[in-house]
């Protein structure tokens, strides 16, 4: 994340992961593929991230999102794989022929898509029906928030002098206020 997915170099990375470059070859084709693998198992524990929150009611609502235990784990899991995020908010703003990584936020399989859609509506928030319009929603109002919160706080608060705890606590409270707001309009 220093350098970015470009500047990165085969053998910076080899050095890092405690390994040689041909043992990475042997598994990767090129340095393409590892970020790639890398991305995958980041959205499958992401998955397992929202199927606990949802599984431990987290999207009932209760109130504050700051307030919901159940999303800490999933905010956390976030915040420990900022370093990833990063790389993939730089790759995901370059102008080329690949889709971006990013949109695999709200670009889920169906039956998480399913599942997720049947959870909000237990919890008695009443998604859209336009499917595109919701994930429209869930990516420019939930997801790109947050991922940029997750990569930028610890900058936002060294230029603002203020502490992470004060900062997740605004980002919170502004979360509420603006995407959690906009599920609770119904």
């Amino acid at each position: 994340s220093r350098k970015g997915f470009d500047g990165a170099r085969m053998d910076e990375i080899a050095k890092e992961a405690g390994c040689n470059k041909a043992l990475i070859y042997y598994y990767f084709k090129g340095k393409r593929a590892v970020f790639d693998e890398l991305v995958d198992a980041y959205f499958e524990e992401s998955v397992e991230h929202l199927a606990s929150y949802v599984a431990a009611g987290g999207l009932v609502d209760t109130g504050p999102i700051g307030e919901n235990e159940a999303f800490q784990p999933m905010f956390d899991f976030m915040h420990r794989r900022r370093d990833l995020l990063r790389v993939m908010v730089m790759e995901s703003l370059k102008d080329n022929d690949e889709t971006p990584h990013i949109f695999r936020f709200v670009d889920v399989a169906p039956e998480h898509a399913e599942r997720l859609m049947e959870a909000l509506m237990t919890s008695g928030m009443e998604p859209d029906p336009d499917v595109d319009y919701f994930q429209f929603v869930e990516f420019f109002t939930g997801v790109l928030p947050t991922v940029m919160y997750v990569v930028l706080a610890e900058a936002w608060g060294e230029h603002f002098g203020l502490d992470q705890k004060q900062l997740r606590a605004m980002f919170l409270r502004a979360y509420d206020e603006t995407h959690m707001a906009h599920h609770r309009q119904d």
